[in-house]
């Protein structure tokens, strides 16, 4: 010990204080500056007989960590008295506890310097890391030189904060002179078993960090059912910023339902926000791309272990002076496709004239978009397949029977190679023709032989160079062959089909009980042989389409409700006109789904010493493999946390810290957490520490 300017010296005491070395002013112990106030006097008492040294104030008295450049760091304030030891790896003071800070982060331990070779000192402490760590320490061991304090040991190193579905991992951060900050590394994992690694900074009230990542095919699976895969991600987590809990956003990529190297259906390139709740949810927001063909602008997509993805866009095809359909949807994905439905509007063009309707529902699946509005005393239908053509249809209701080359019905207009043969007569027969580029060019010849006027009073015909397409509707047609002439200079036709109305299809369902956990739908559809539905499972937090048999007109589908959202599900037949795109959807059933339960706690939870560390064993209940959350809390105020990951039962804690104080207990607590972030009520065990087994925690 000596002085702390250098200068000045012990004195002999005087009075009560005769026989002992007395200072006025501050004085350097291990590179701790002690510092008398108001008057008060440091003094050391050496027993003549054991030569073992006291020291003691007779006031109020500072004890300070030098910082230098850091700032000097206050860690008691009050009166001392305290037996001297020069025992390398003992307290050289053992001081109660102090409400101290450091750099910003709350010390919750008493803190008990220990002597170091070369009369310095190391002081383990636990630094809360504040509510956006839920209350969790993590631990620095400050090393404290006759120089002062070592700055590059203002660090501390924790290696798992679980923060609900996610976990911080292997975090090490350390104090940094450029922007008086602390920054450092470590990795998040999130559900699916995504761990990305971070640059993080820090401080007592937020936390932020950085993650990029290119990755190979198909990417980290986030959520299993549906899959949903992030396979880029330049991106950043924020915890308690701008009064938001947790946050993770930034760029990133996400593909749900992977269909072949690079090719999702639907991916999303923008940013991502991560909910971090019951469910956990994700949210990316930017451009779209269907099936890797038709990119959307503006769009969203969600994805939660609750088991639902969905999809928000808006999509609006192609030329409104010919035939355009556009809506803004929400679709239900899974690995069946994604089907959904919005408002939007619908146009066509008619002699020169564009007609327009607000279109109350635009109905979008993983074949395309279509629409069906009143324009003119009629049901118009506009359909666009996804990277391929889009047609035009009219009748007197939404419905029609189609044949398209490549793809021949049964019954109604029959495709040959001379041209389109209509059975019997139709209220309207609608042509579609598509050609390699620009405009179609071409004549229509009817049943008779005779050309059709394509200006005619019985004919709407309109073409779109943007589109390469062109519609002639005729009323009235007369059953026969109807020949599609290309005229010489247009450009090849690549596709011809044709249309003729159909009735309105019936849909009856029912929906049985549960048993075993599954469900029946049976559904019939009769009034329209070419009349198909895809069934969808509807949740107040979005749709599921589920995997279709075969047969799509008559049978039963048994299928797994979603659990994880609770309340009235809807089963919804989508149904499908002669070419599989979806004109109209009914409600077939309902049914009403419990609560989902949340995980069982572990039956039972063992500690122990083993070493330095604490051993936590844990019992699972049978059937159960959940991962297990442990949190510990130190007799001096220390904390910290481990998981149990699925199919292992143990996991290990950093011993107690040392103090010449009397020692406290240390209790741990275990939950199950399932893959939504639900926890189970805890078990708890505790460690009574007697003075001897107190090891210097790592």
């Amino acid at each position: 010990m000596r002085t702390a300017d250098g200068v000045g010296c012990f004195l002999p005491g005087i009075g009560t204080n005769k026989g002992k070395s007395v200072s006025n002013g501050a004085v350097l112990y291990n590179g701790l500056r002690i510092t008398p106030l108001n008057g008060s006097q440091i003094v050391l008492d050496i027993d003549k007989g054991s030569k073992a040294v006291t020291m003691y104030t007779t006031g109020q008295a500072t004890v300070e960590i030098p910082g230098g450049e850091a700032g000097d760091i206050l860690i008691f304030r009050g009166q001392l008295k305290q037996k001297l030891t020069a025992k390398v790896g003992q307290p050289a003071l053992d001081l109660p506890k102090f409400p101290t800070s450091i750099r910003g982060f709350k010390v919750v331990n008493e803190l008990a310097p220990l002597a170091t070779k070369g009369g310095g000192v190391t002081i383990p402490t636990e630094l809360d890391l504040g509510p956006q760590f839920l209350g969790l320490t993590a631990h620095a061991d400050l090393v404290v030189t006759p120089a002062g304090l070592q700055l590059n040991t203002l660090r501390f190193r924790q290696d798992t904060l679980p923060l609900g579905p996610v976990t911080v991992q292997n975090l090490d951060v350390r104090w940094t002179r450029e922007g008086n900050l602390w920054a450092g590394s470590g990795k998040i994992a999130i559900p699916g078993g995504a761990a990305l690694s971070l640059a993080a900074s820090f401080d007592s009230t937020s936390f932020t960090a950085t993650a990029a990542y290119d990755l190979p095919f198909p990417g980290i699976q986030l959520f299993a059912t549906p899959p949903v895969y992030l396979h880029q991600i330049s991106a950043g987590l924020a915890v308690n910023r701008n009064k938001v809990p947790l946050a993770i956003s930034g760029g990133v990529q996400i593909g749900a339902v992977p269909l072949g190297k690079g090719v999702y259906l639907l991916d999303l390139s923008g940013t991502v926000g991560l909910q971090f709740g019951t469910p956990f949810v994700l949210t990316a927001r930017g451009d779209l791309q269907l099936l890797s063909t038709l990119n959307v602008a503006s769009a969203s997509l969600r994805a939660g272990t609750d088991g639902i993805v969905t999809a928000d866009f808006s999509v609006g095809l192609i030329d409104r002076d010919w035939a355009y359909v556009g809506a803004t949807v929400r679709a239900g994905v899974s690995s069946a496709g994604f089907e959904g439905k919005g408002a939007g509007e619908l146009c066509i063009g008619i002699k020169l004239v564009s007609y327009c309707e607000n279109l109350p529902e635009g109905y979008v699946s993983s074949k395309g978009i279509a629409g069906c509005a009143s324009i003119l005393g009629k049901a118009r239908t506009v359909t666009y397949k996804w990277g391929g053509p889009m047609t035009r249809r009219s009748g007197p209701t939404c419905f029609y029977e189609d044949i398209s080359i490549g793809l021949l019905r049964t019954r109604g207009l029959r495709q040959r190679t001379t041209g389109l043969t209509l059975d019997e007569p139709a209220d309207v027969l609608s042509i579609n023709v598509q050609s390699a580029d620009g405009a179609p060019q071409f004549d229509l010849i009817d049943p008779s032989g005779s050309p059709v006027p394509l200006d005619g009073p019985n004919v709407e015909f309109a073409s779109s160079a943007t589109a390469h397409a062109a519609t002639v509707e005729v009323a009235n047609a007369a059953a026969g062959t109807w020949d599609v002439i290309p005229r010489a200079g247009s450009p090849a036709l690549t596709d011809v089909s044709a249309s003729v109305p159909a009735p309105t299809p019936k849909v009856r369902g029912s929906v049985s009980k549960a048993r075993g956990g599954k469900r029946t739908v049976s559904y019939a559809v009769t009034g329209n042989e070419e009349a198909t539905i895809a069934l969808v499972e509807r949740t107040r937090n979005g749709d599921v389409p589920l995997k279709m048999p075969a047969n799509t007109q008559t049978g039963r589908l048994r299928f797994t409700p979603n659990a994880q959202v609770s309340g009235r599900h809807q089963i919804v037949a989508r149904i499908s006109s002669g070419d599989d795109f979806v004109v109209d959807e009914q409600v077939v059933g309902s049914f009403v789904q419990p609560r989902p339960k949340g995980p069982a706690a572990p039956r039972r939870v063992r500690v122990r010493r083993s070493g330095s560390s604490i051993l936590v064993s844990v019992t699972r209940r049978r059937g159960t493999n959940e991962h297990l959350v442990v949190t510990a809390r130190y007799g001096e105020g220390g904390r910290a946390s481990a998981i149990i990951p699925a199919g292992k039962g143990s996991a290990r804690l950093p011993g107690p810290a040392r103090s010449l104080n009397a020692p406290g207990s240390v209790r741990v607590r275990v939950a199950a957490q399932d893959r939504a972030g639900r926890r189970s009520s805890a078990r708890t065990a505790t460690l009574r520490v007697r003075a001897g087994q107190r090891a210097r925690r790592r």
